[in-house]
Order: structure tokens, then C-alpha cells, then sequence
């Protein structure tokens, strides 16, 4: 599976085509996440968050919110990259 979506990856890219790139970052932290890999799940979602917020795009991660919610839960603040230390 990561091989196919790898190379959806990149064809999103070629393309400039952000919606599937957004998509598919998402795909990545529902893998990682069910490996249990939080640290790569975090990484996915913080790359879907950067492409996805200054185009407005919500709907890709209200699709896999239980997804995301048990990340934040399972993870400490630290691990984010926009949190502060004193947050």
C-alpha cells in the first residue's frame, strides 16, 4: 500500500493537484497510526496541515477526526511542532 501511495504522491504533486496531496498525508497518519507509530502519524498530519490551511480545506480532516483526536491524545504537546514549551 505504501508503494501505491507513494507514487499517487507523487503524480498529486506533478500535477499541483493540493486536495489529493491533503488526502493522502491523511492516509499516512491513519497507517502510521495503526501501527502505532505516533511519531510518523504527527509528521503526516502536520505536512496535511500545511498544505491544507492556507487553502481553506477542512473536510479531509473532519472525514478521520477519531483519527486525529486519539493522535493528540496519545502524543505530548512536545511532539508538535506549533505548541510552546509553557502551552
Amino acid at each position: 500500500a505504501e508503494v501505491l501511495i507513494d507514487q499517487a504522491m507523487r503524480e498529486a504533486q506533478a500535477q499541483g493537484r493540493f486536495g489529493r496531496q491533503v488526502e493522502l498525508h491523511l492516509v499516512r497518519v491513519g497507517m502510521a497510526m495503526h501501527v502505532g507509530n505516533t511519531r510518523l502519524a504527527a509528521r503526516e498530519l502536520a505536512l496535511a496541515v500545511t498544505l491544507a490551511a492556507p487553502r481553506g480545506m477542512v473536510r479531509p480532516f473532519l472525514d478521520i477526526a477519531g483519527t486525529i483526536a486519539n493522535l493528540v491524545n496519545d502524543t505530548k504537546a512536545s511532539a508538535w511542532g506549533f505548541v510552546l514549551p509553557e502551552e
